[in-house]
Protein backbone atom coordinates (compact mmCIF):
# COMPACT_ATOMS: atom_id res chain seq x y z
CA UNK A 1 0.00 0.00 0.00
CA UNK A 2 1.10 3.42 -0.83
CA UNK A 3 2.45 6.32 1.83
CA UNK A 4 -0.44 8.29 0.77
CA UNK A 5 -3.09 6.00 1.39
CA UNK A 6 -1.38 4.98 4.63
CA UNK A 7 -0.44 8.18 5.79
CA UNK A 8 -2.18 11.23 4.35
CA UNK A 9 -0.88 13.53 7.17
CA UNK A 10 2.97 13.21 5.86
CA UNK A 11 2.06 14.33 2.44
CA UNK A 12 0.14 17.08 3.91
CA UNK A 13 3.56 18.15 5.90
CA UNK A 14 5.84 17.59 3.44
CA UNK A 15 3.68 20.39 1.16
CA UNK A 16 3.27 22.46 4.55
CA UNK A 17 7.27 22.60 4.56
CA UNK A 18 8.05 23.46 0.73
CA UNK A 19 4.94 26.22 0.80
CA UNK A 20 6.97 27.73 3.39
CA UNK A 21 10.15 26.92 2.26
CA UNK A 22 9.23 28.95 -0.76
CA UNK A 23 8.42 31.98 1.40
CA UNK A 24 11.29 31.95 2.91
CA UNK A 25 13.43 32.20 -0.30
CA UNK A 26 11.19 34.25 -1.47
CA UNK A 27 11.60 36.77 1.26
CA UNK A 28 15.43 35.95 1.57
CA UNK A 29 15.46 37.04 -2.18
CA UNK A 30 13.85 40.43 -1.20
CA UNK A 31 16.51 40.70 1.52
CA UNK A 32 18.97 40.16 -0.51
CA UNK A 33 18.26 42.72 -3.34
CA UNK A 34 17.58 45.52 -0.62
CA UNK A 35 20.77 44.98 0.88
CA UNK A 36 22.61 45.30 -2.52
CA UNK A 37 20.54 48.74 -3.02
CA UNK A 38 21.87 49.59 0.49
CA UNK A 39 25.73 48.86 -0.50
CA UNK A 40 24.86 50.76 -3.47
CA UNK A 41 23.88 53.97 -1.99
CA UNK A 42 26.56 53.93 0.88
CA UNK A 43 29.06 53.72 -2.24
CA UNK A 44 27.73 55.83 -4.45
CA UNK A 45 29.73 58.89 -5.22
CA UNK A 46 27.78 62.33 -4.34
CA UNK A 47 27.63 64.65 -7.02
CA UNK A 48 26.01 67.97 -8.10
CA UNK A 49 26.98 71.01 -9.74
CA UNK A 50 28.67 74.88 -8.88
CA UNK A 51 25.66 77.16 -8.90
CA UNK A 52 28.31 80.25 -8.07
CA UNK A 53 31.64 81.76 -7.01
CA UNK A 54 31.58 85.00 -5.67
CA UNK A 55 34.52 86.04 -3.25
CA UNK A 56 35.93 83.08 -3.34
CA UNK A 57 33.14 81.40 -2.30
CA UNK A 58 32.05 78.51 -3.87
CA UNK A 59 28.47 77.76 -3.93
CA UNK A 60 26.99 74.42 -4.63
CA UNK A 61 23.41 72.61 -4.65
CA UNK A 62 24.14 70.05 -2.37
CA UNK A 63 23.26 70.23 1.55
CA UNK A 64 22.34 68.65 4.44
CA UNK A 65 19.52 66.68 2.68
CA UNK A 66 22.42 65.05 0.76
CA UNK A 67 24.23 64.07 4.07
CA UNK A 68 27.02 66.74 3.18
CA UNK A 69 28.75 68.19 5.88
CA UNK A 70 31.56 70.73 6.92
CA UNK A 71 34.79 69.23 5.92
CA UNK A 72 33.18 67.13 2.95
CA UNK A 73 36.00 67.29 -0.20
CA UNK A 74 34.54 67.37 -3.48
CA UNK A 75 36.36 67.17 -6.88
CA UNK A 76 35.45 69.79 -9.39
CA UNK A 77 35.49 68.96 -13.27
CA UNK A 78 34.44 71.08 -16.37
CA UNK A 79 32.23 68.86 -18.81
CA UNK A 80 33.85 68.82 -22.32
CA UNK A 81 32.89 66.68 -25.81
CA UNK A 82 30.22 64.42 -25.95
CA UNK A 83 31.37 60.55 -26.80
CA UNK A 84 28.73 58.41 -27.63
CA UNK A 85 29.14 55.26 -26.46
CA UNK A 86 26.25 52.33 -27.19
CA UNK A 87 24.22 54.88 -27.97
CA UNK A 88 23.89 56.71 -25.00
CA UNK A 89 26.03 60.24 -24.76
CA UNK A 90 28.79 60.82 -21.91
CA UNK A 91 30.77 63.93 -21.53
CA UNK A 92 34.47 64.24 -21.26
CA UNK A 93 35.69 66.03 -18.01
CA UNK A 94 38.66 68.02 -17.77
CA UNK A 95 39.68 68.20 -13.31
CA UNK A 96 39.65 71.80 -12.39
CA UNK A 97 40.27 71.43 -8.78
CA UNK A 98 39.41 70.27 -4.95
CA UNK A 99 36.95 72.00 -2.84
CA UNK A 100 36.53 72.03 0.76
CA UNK A 101 32.89 72.64 2.23
CA UNK A 102 33.16 74.96 5.06
CA UNK A 103 28.92 75.66 5.85
CA UNK A 104 26.31 73.57 5.24
CA UNK A 105 22.54 74.38 4.98
CA UNK A 106 19.31 72.22 3.55
CA UNK A 107 20.29 72.61 0.42
CA UNK A 108 23.06 74.51 -0.33
CA UNK A 109 26.66 74.31 0.88
CA UNK A 110 29.68 76.74 1.10
CA UNK A 111 33.33 75.25 -0.42
CA UNK A 112 36.48 77.32 -0.38
CA UNK A 113 39.68 76.63 -2.52
CA UNK A 114 42.35 73.43 -2.11
CA UNK A 115 43.61 72.84 -5.68
CA UNK A 116 42.90 74.18 -9.08
CA UNK A 117 44.11 73.95 -12.41
CA UNK A 118 42.13 76.66 -13.33
CA UNK A 119 39.66 79.04 -12.24
CA UNK A 120 35.88 77.50 -11.12
CA UNK A 121 33.18 78.51 -12.61
CA UNK A 122 29.63 78.18 -12.73
CA UNK A 123 28.25 75.09 -13.96
CA UNK A 124 31.29 72.60 -13.28
CA UNK A 125 30.55 69.68 -12.39
CA UNK A 126 31.49 68.61 -8.57
CA UNK A 127 31.96 65.01 -7.15
CA UNK A 128 32.28 64.21 -3.21
CA UNK A 129 35.64 62.39 -2.66
CA UNK A 130 35.09 59.44 -0.36
CA UNK A 131 38.49 59.06 0.74
CA UNK A 132 40.66 59.42 3.82
CA UNK A 133 43.30 61.61 4.08
CA UNK A 134 45.03 63.90 7.18
CA UNK A 135 44.02 66.77 4.61
CA UNK A 136 46.51 69.11 5.90
CA UNK A 137 46.63 70.31 2.26
CA UNK A 138 43.00 72.02 3.25
CA UNK A 139 44.51 73.68 6.72
CA UNK A 140 44.65 76.81 5.42
CA UNK A 141 41.40 76.78 3.92
CA UNK A 142 39.03 78.99 6.50
CA UNK A 143 35.69 80.78 6.51
CA UNK A 144 37.80 83.93 6.75
CA UNK A 145 39.72 83.68 3.69
CA UNK A 146 38.22 85.33 0.56
CA UNK A 147 40.82 85.12 -1.94
CA UNK A 148 41.78 82.22 -4.39
CA UNK A 149 45.11 81.68 -3.14
CA UNK A 150 47.94 81.06 -5.70
CA UNK A 151 49.18 78.13 -3.49
CA UNK A 152 46.26 76.57 -4.21
CA UNK A 153 47.40 76.41 -7.87
CA UNK A 154 47.89 72.31 -8.89
CA UNK A 155 48.50 70.82 -12.12
CA UNK A 156 46.02 67.73 -13.12
CA UNK A 157 48.32 65.00 -12.19
CA UNK A 158 48.78 66.33 -8.58
CA UNK A 159 44.44 66.52 -8.72
CA UNK A 160 44.12 62.91 -9.86
CA UNK A 161 46.93 62.02 -7.20
CA UNK A 162 44.80 63.90 -4.57
CA UNK A 163 41.78 61.98 -5.21
CA UNK A 164 43.60 58.88 -5.42
CA UNK A 165 45.29 59.24 -1.87
CA UNK A 166 44.32 57.74 1.40
CA UNK A 167 40.86 55.75 -0.58
CA UNK A 168 39.13 53.01 1.75
CA UNK A 169 41.51 50.39 2.13
CA UNK A 170 39.55 48.34 4.93
CA UNK A 171 35.93 48.21 6.36
CA UNK A 172 34.91 47.35 9.55
CA UNK A 173 31.28 46.05 9.18
CA UNK A 174 28.74 46.10 12.50
CA UNK A 175 25.68 44.16 12.96
CA UNK A 176 22.96 45.76 12.91
CA UNK A 177 20.69 45.97 15.97
CA UNK A 178 16.97 45.82 15.84
CA UNK A 179 15.61 47.24 19.47
CA UNK A 180 18.64 46.85 21.25
CA UNK A 181 19.25 43.36 19.76
CA UNK A 182 20.14 40.70 17.23
CA UNK A 183 18.12 38.21 15.49
CA UNK A 184 17.88 36.16 12.42
CA UNK A 185 17.07 39.25 10.48
CA UNK A 186 19.90 41.29 11.63
CA UNK A 187 22.75 38.54 10.85
CA UNK A 188 21.04 37.63 6.80
CA UNK A 189 21.51 41.74 7.00
CA UNK A 190 25.30 41.22 7.98
CA UNK A 191 26.09 38.00 5.81
CA UNK A 192 24.51 39.91 2.57
CA UNK A 193 26.14 43.56 3.08
CA UNK A 194 29.44 42.14 3.79
CA UNK A 195 29.14 40.02 0.42
CA UNK A 196 27.88 43.25 -1.31
CA UNK A 197 30.34 45.42 -0.13
CA UNK A 198 33.25 42.76 -0.63
CA UNK A 199 31.89 42.31 -4.69
CA UNK A 200 32.17 45.96 -5.09
CA UNK A 201 36.03 45.95 -4.38
CA UNK A 202 36.14 46.77 -0.67
CA UNK A 203 38.27 44.68 2.03
CA UNK A 204 35.84 43.52 5.29
CA UNK A 205 37.47 42.62 8.51
CA UNK A 206 35.97 38.69 9.09
CA UNK A 207 33.48 38.37 11.56
CA UNK A 208 35.30 36.21 13.95
CA UNK A 209 38.10 39.00 14.37
CA UNK A 210 34.93 41.47 14.90
CA UNK A 211 33.55 39.20 17.39
CA UNK A 212 36.30 39.21 19.24
CA UNK A 213 37.23 42.72 19.38
CA UNK A 214 33.80 43.02 20.61
CA UNK A 215 33.63 40.66 22.85
CA UNK A 216 36.94 42.01 24.60
CA UNK A 217 35.51 45.68 24.50
CA UNK A 218 31.95 44.26 25.84
CA UNK A 219 30.14 45.97 23.02
CA UNK A 220 29.01 42.63 21.82
CA UNK A 221 25.26 42.71 22.94
CA UNK A 222 24.27 46.31 22.36
CA UNK A 223 22.78 46.38 19.57
CA UNK A 224 24.11 50.27 19.51
CA UNK A 225 26.97 51.82 18.47
CA UNK A 226 27.74 55.36 18.58
CA UNK A 227 30.58 57.24 16.42
CA UNK A 228 33.35 57.51 19.21
CA UNK A 229 32.75 53.72 19.72
CA UNK A 230 32.65 52.64 16.05
CA UNK A 231 35.97 54.82 15.69
CA UNK A 232 37.66 53.08 18.87
CA UNK A 233 36.71 49.43 17.22
CA UNK A 234 38.07 51.06 13.70
CA UNK A 235 41.43 51.41 15.27
CA UNK A 236 41.55 48.54 16.96
CA UNK A 237 40.59 46.78 14.09
CA UNK A 238 43.18 48.43 11.74
CA UNK A 239 40.41 49.52 9.55
CA UNK A 240 39.64 53.00 8.43
CA UNK A 241 35.95 53.27 7.79
CA UNK A 242 33.68 51.32 10.29
CA UNK A 243 29.96 50.57 8.46
CA UNK A 244 27.32 50.83 11.59
CA UNK A 245 23.02 51.10 11.38
CA UNK A 246 20.02 50.03 12.55
CA UNK A 247 16.95 48.54 11.76
CA UNK A 248 13.58 50.39 13.33
CA UNK A 249 9.70 50.20 12.62
CA UNK A 250 8.02 52.42 10.44
CA UNK A 251 4.11 51.01 10.76
CA UNK A 252 4.53 48.13 7.77
CA UNK A 253 7.78 48.62 6.35
CA UNK A 254 11.13 48.00 8.26
CA UNK A 255 13.45 50.84 7.52
CA UNK A 256 17.33 49.81 7.09
CA UNK A 257 19.55 52.98 7.78
CA UNK A 258 23.65 52.57 7.59
CA UNK A 259 26.30 54.91 7.86
CA UNK A 260 29.99 54.65 6.51
CA UNK A 261 32.50 56.27 9.45
CA UNK A 262 35.55 57.69 8.83
CA UNK A 263 37.75 55.84 11.77
CA UNK A 264 39.89 59.35 11.49
CA UNK A 265 37.89 62.20 12.38
CA UNK A 266 34.88 60.19 13.21
CA UNK A 267 32.14 61.60 10.91
CA UNK A 268 29.88 60.19 8.35
CA UNK A 269 31.02 60.03 4.86
CA UNK A 270 27.88 58.30 3.30
CA UNK A 271 24.59 57.02 4.87
CA UNK A 272 21.75 55.28 3.22
CA UNK A 273 18.26 53.86 3.86
CA UNK A 274 16.23 51.36 2.24
CA UNK A 275 12.86 50.01 3.58
CA UNK A 276 11.54 46.45 3.36
CA UNK A 277 8.27 45.05 3.78
CA UNK A 278 7.19 43.97 6.79
CA UNK A 279 5.38 40.03 5.52
CA UNK A 280 5.18 37.48 7.64
CA UNK A 281 8.73 35.64 6.54
CA UNK A 282 9.97 39.16 7.60
CA UNK A 283 8.58 39.41 11.19
CA UNK A 284 9.13 35.51 11.50
CA UNK A 285 13.04 36.63 10.77
CA UNK A 286 12.78 39.12 13.43
CA UNK A 287 11.46 36.76 16.19
CA UNK A 288 14.46 34.01 15.65
CA UNK A 289 17.24 33.58 17.88
CA UNK A 290 17.16 36.61 19.61
CA UNK A 291 20.08 37.75 21.28
CA UNK A 292 21.99 40.71 23.20
CA UNK A 293 20.30 43.79 24.17
CA UNK A 294 19.09 45.86 27.36
CA UNK A 295 17.73 43.03 29.46
CA UNK A 296 14.95 43.61 31.87
CA UNK A 297 15.70 42.40 35.80
CA UNK A 298 15.04 38.65 35.88
CA UNK A 299 12.08 37.48 37.91
CA UNK A 300 13.43 35.61 40.57
CA UNK A 301 11.12 33.58 43.37
CA UNK A 302 12.33 35.70 46.05
CA UNK A 303 10.10 38.42 45.33
CA UNK A 304 10.71 40.42 47.92
CA UNK A 305 14.35 40.71 47.10
CA UNK A 306 13.60 41.30 43.21
CA UNK A 307 11.58 44.28 44.05
CA UNK A 308 14.59 45.67 46.12
CA UNK A 309 16.54 45.40 43.16
CA UNK A 310 13.88 46.86 40.91
CA UNK A 311 13.91 49.92 43.21
CA UNK A 312 17.71 50.66 43.02
CA UNK A 313 18.72 49.52 39.31
CA UNK A 314 18.06 52.51 36.75
CA UNK A 315 15.18 51.77 34.05
CA UNK A 316 17.45 50.81 31.25
CA UNK A 317 14.65 50.85 29.02
CA UNK A 318 14.20 54.72 29.55
CA UNK A 319 17.63 55.91 28.68
CA UNK A 320 19.81 55.19 25.24
CA UNK A 321 23.08 56.56 24.57
CA UNK A 322 23.55 56.89 20.66
CA UNK A 323 26.21 59.57 18.79
CA UNK A 324 27.90 61.26 22.03
CA UNK A 325 24.44 61.74 23.32
CA UNK A 326 22.23 60.19 26.25
CA UNK A 327 18.31 60.19 25.83
CA UNK A 328 16.50 59.61 28.97
CA UNK A 329 12.32 59.28 28.70
CA UNK A 330 10.89 60.76 31.67
CA UNK A 331 7.67 59.81 30.62
CA UNK A 332 4.36 60.54 28.81
CA UNK A 333 1.24 62.48 30.22
CA UNK A 334 -1.98 62.33 28.71
CA UNK A 335 -4.53 65.07 28.96
CA UNK A 336 -7.66 64.20 27.18
CA UNK A 337 -6.45 63.17 23.84
CA UNK A 338 -3.12 64.75 23.84
CA UNK A 339 0.01 63.53 25.00
CA UNK A 340 3.22 64.95 26.01
CA UNK A 341 6.59 63.11 26.01
CA UNK A 342 9.33 64.40 28.00
CA UNK A 343 13.01 64.10 27.97
CA UNK A 344 16.51 65.12 29.40
CA UNK A 345 18.99 64.97 26.81
CA UNK A 346 22.81 65.26 27.28
CA UNK A 347 25.99 66.07 25.16
CA UNK A 348 28.31 63.55 26.20
CA UNK A 349 31.56 64.13 24.50
CA UNK A 350 31.33 68.09 23.62
CA UNK A 351 29.10 71.21 22.32
CA UNK A 352 27.15 69.96 20.00
CA UNK A 353 23.94 70.83 17.97
CA UNK A 354 20.90 68.49 17.61
CA UNK A 355 17.45 68.67 15.64
CA UNK A 356 14.58 66.83 16.64
CA UNK A 357 11.73 66.43 14.18
CA UNK A 358 7.90 66.42 14.06
CA UNK A 359 8.14 63.95 12.13
CA UNK A 360 8.95 61.89 15.58
CA UNK A 361 6.25 58.72 16.09
CA UNK A 362 4.16 58.19 19.12
CA UNK A 363 1.99 54.79 18.44
CA UNK A 364 -0.79 53.95 21.28
CA UNK A 365 -2.04 50.52 22.50
CA UNK A 366 -4.82 50.33 19.87
CA UNK A 367 -1.61 50.50 16.99
CA UNK A 368 -2.58 54.05 15.82
CA UNK A 369 0.31 56.46 14.83
CA UNK A 370 0.83 59.82 15.37
CA UNK A 371 3.59 62.93 14.42
CA UNK A 372 4.52 65.35 16.84
CA UNK A 373 2.56 68.67 16.78
CA UNK A 374 4.95 70.74 18.47
CA UNK A 375 9.13 70.10 19.08
CA UNK A 376 10.39 71.84 22.30
CA UNK A 377 14.24 71.65 23.51
CA UNK A 378 15.64 73.94 25.37
CA UNK A 379 13.40 77.10 24.96
CA UNK A 380 13.05 76.43 21.46
CA UNK A 381 9.29 75.70 20.00
CA UNK A 382 9.35 74.27 16.58
CA UNK A 383 6.04 73.41 14.50
CA UNK A 384 6.52 70.27 12.85
CA UNK A 385 8.25 71.26 9.28
CA UNK A 386 9.86 74.31 11.17
CA UNK A 387 12.27 72.48 12.93
CA UNK A 388 16.15 73.60 13.69
CA UNK A 389 19.49 72.85 15.39
CA UNK A 390 19.89 73.50 18.89
CA UNK A 391 23.14 73.81 20.26
CA UNK A 392 23.41 71.62 23.69
CA UNK A 393 26.49 72.36 25.72
CA UNK A 394 28.46 69.16 27.15
CA UNK A 395 27.59 67.38 30.21
CA UNK A 396 24.60 69.37 30.73
CA UNK A 397 21.13 67.70 30.55
CA UNK A 398 18.73 69.81 28.26
CA UNK A 399 15.53 69.52 28.58
CA UNK A 400 13.17 68.68 25.61
CA UNK A 401 9.31 67.08 24.61
CA UNK A 402 7.00 66.19 21.85
CA UNK A 403 3.28 66.76 22.02
CA UNK A 404 1.28 64.55 19.90
CA UNK A 405 -2.65 64.83 19.70
CA UNK A 406 -6.07 62.96 18.98
CA UNK A 407 -4.58 59.68 20.95
CA UNK A 408 -7.53 57.54 22.23
CA UNK A 409 -8.57 58.73 25.49
CA UNK A 410 -8.56 54.96 26.90
CA UNK A 411 -5.09 54.60 25.85
CA UNK A 412 -2.87 53.04 28.55
CA UNK A 413 0.86 52.55 26.75
CA UNK A 414 2.90 52.96 24.23
CA UNK A 415 4.12 50.27 22.63
CA UNK A 416 6.71 52.45 20.65
CA UNK A 417 7.81 56.64 20.89
CA UNK A 418 10.27 57.28 18.74
CA UNK A 419 12.76 60.53 18.50
CA UNK A 420 13.62 61.12 14.90
CA UNK A 421 16.69 63.14 15.08
CA UNK A 422 19.94 64.65 13.63
CA UNK A 423 23.22 66.04 14.11
CA UNK A 424 25.47 65.41 10.51
CA UNK A 425 22.86 62.27 10.16
CA UNK A 426 19.60 61.17 10.35
CA UNK A 427 19.18 58.66 13.31
CA UNK A 428 16.13 57.33 15.36
CA UNK A 429 16.01 56.47 19.15
CA UNK A 430 13.37 54.13 20.55
CA UNK A 431 11.63 53.48 23.67
CA UNK A 432 9.08 50.70 23.68
CA UNK A 433 6.07 50.07 26.16
CA UNK A 434 5.99 53.00 28.04
CA UNK A 435 2.98 53.52 30.34
CA UNK A 436 1.00 56.71 30.44
CA UNK A 437 0.36 58.86 33.41
CA UNK A 438 -2.81 60.88 33.50
CA UNK A 439 -1.69 64.59 33.85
Amino acid sequence: MSITKKNPIIIYLVLMSLIVGVGTAAASSTLKEKVQELAEKLSATTSGKVIGVENGIVYMNLGEKDSIHQGSMFEVVRLGDVIMLDNKAYYKEQPVGIVKVIRVRKNLSFAKVVKQVSLIAKNDKVYQINSLRPDKSAENVTANSTDQKPNASATVEEIERFVDTGKISKIALIEFGYNGNFNSMTRNIYESLSVALIQKGFQVVERSKLDQILKEQKLGTTGLIDTSTAQKIGKLMGSNVVVLGSLSDMGNVLAIRARMVDVEKGVALTAAEVTVEKTPDVQSLLQQNVQGGDSTLAVTTNTRQTSRKRKKAPNKKLVKEYDGFRFELQGCEKSGTTVQCNYYITSLTEDKDLKIYGDSIFVDDFGNRFRANKVQLANFSFKRGWEDKVGLIQDVKTHASLIFSGVSKNATIAPLVELQCRTNDRFAIQFRKVPLTEK
